[in-house]
Parts: C-alpha cells; sequence; structure tokens
C-alpha cells in the first residue's frame, strides 16, 4: 500500500460557490501571504534589486511599480554575505523590519540542516510578526 495521498477532486461550479476572502497582498497583484511566487529570471537580471526595493518599501507602505505594497515584516535566507547586503542597505532603508540568515550553508545542506534552519525562522516568525520569507536565490540554496 502506498503512502501517496491524492486530494479530491473539485469541480470549476463547486469551487465557485466556495467563498474565500481576498487575497492578502503584500505587493498587489505579485505577492500575497500563504502562497509561493517565483521570481526568476537569467543570472544578473535583478531579481535581488527587485526584492530590495520591494524591501524598503515594505518599512512604511507605499507602493512598487504603481501597486501597493503591504508594511511587513521579512525574512531573507541569501547566498550572498554580510558585505553585499550591507553595501545594499546603503541603498536601500528597509527600516528594520528586514532578518537576514546569511550563508547558512557552507555545503550541500542535509535534510536535518534544512530543518534547524526552518525551525529557527518559525521562531523568528513567532516573534516578530515575519509576513514574508525570501529564499535568495533558491537553487543556489538547495544545490541539489
Amino acid at each position: 500500500m502506498s503512502d501517496i495521498t491524492i486530494p479530491q477532486e473539485i469541480w470549476d461550479h463547486e469551487l465557485a460557490s466556495i467563498h474565500q476572502p481576498p487575497a492578502p497582498w503584500l505587493w498587489h497583484g505579485f505577492v500575497s501571504g500563504g502562497n509561493i511566487t517565483l521570481l526568476t529570471s537569467l543570472w544578473k537580471a535583478g531579481k535581488t534589486t527587485l526584492v530590495s526595493l520591494l524591501l524598503a518599501r515594505r518599512k512604511e507602505g507605499g507602493t512598487l511599480a504603481g501597486l501597493d505594497v503591504r508594511p511587513g515584516k521579512t525574512v531573507v535566507v541569501s547566498e550572498e554575505n554580510h558585505p553585499i547586503w550591507a553595501d545594499r542597505m546603503g541603498r536601500f532603508d528597509f527600516g528594520g523590519k528586514v532578518c537576514f540568515f546569511l550563508q547558512p550553508f557552507l555545503t550541500v545542506p542535509r535534510p536535518d540542516q534544512w530543518q534547524a534552519l526552518l525551525d529557527r525562522i518559525g521562531r523568528v516568525h513567532e516573534q516578530h510578526g515575519i509576513d514574508l520569507m525570501v529564499l535568495d536565490p533558491l537553487a543556489h540554496l538547495l544545490r541539489a
């Protein structure tokens, strides 16, 4: 017997009849709470710069690319080191609303190392009300 669980199917008319509150947008139309958003492009195309702009707007709320940004706190797990982020913070004011885990894995991480990091991030979330987590970049952090 298999441990695989398949979700129950749902038809369009059933889905339409289920009332759901609107998505809690952190950056309206692009990033919403409780969901996964993947920003992907070629290397050095500006993904981290875009994320930095978003983090700066989240300090007090505002707009980015003409769309509303809700204020909040963020955890950033990054392959980049302290000097790179310190330089970036010289250009962008995150207002004390961003918690960093820089270069958490110096080798390919084992599942228990990932779990330990996620547990620590969970504690930061509970203590500080984090509502966004950024993995920059995911591919480097997985190093599969």
